[in-house]
């Protein structure tokens, strides 16, 4: 059987004292420290939250100037497509333009030579057929002597 005597009382008074002197020097400090480092914590979390939400918030509005800047790159190649068909088109009236003027100054060119050529060629058809009137009433003895 168990025995109640004077050490059981002892001992319960030896673990009070024990507990009381522990929970001055050791759990109270200890747990004081664990409380600010918990509360440190949440501060911490608190405030990555807030950083969370503030970087959220930068990254749409990078998102929102990326979109901005990719519509008006398009607008931008859009204008310059069309000032370049403009550009084009322009160009090319004025080579079609400069060929016509270049066409028309050989036509007129050739025109001219071919006038040349018709008056000469009149010239000459005269000349030959003046010849050949020549060489046709001569008698025909004289027909036969080389021409010189």
């Amino acid at each position: 059987m168990i025995d109640i005597n004077i050490t059981l009382l002892i001992q319960a008074v030896n673990f009070l004292v024990l507990y009381w002197i522990l929970d001055a020097i050791f759990f109270k400090p200890l747990f004081r420290v664990m409380d600010e480092r918990r509360e440190k914590f949440a501060s911490l979390a608190e405030g990555f939250s807030v950083e969370k939400s503030q970087i959220a918030d930068l990254e749409a509005q990078v998102q929102s100037q990326v979109s901005s800047i990719y519509i008006e790159a398009n607008a931008l190649k859009v204008k310059a497509r069309k000032e370049a068909e403009l550009q084009r088109e322009s160009l090319l009236d004025h080579a079609q333009v400069k060929a016509n003027e270049a066409r028309q100054v050989k036509t007129e060119g050739f025109d001219k030579n071919l006038g040349e050529l018709e008056t000469v060629l009149e010239k000459q058809m005269g000349e030959l057929s003046g010849l050949m009137k020549d060489h046709l009433l001569q008698s025909p003895a004289r027909r036969s002597e080389p021409h010189v």
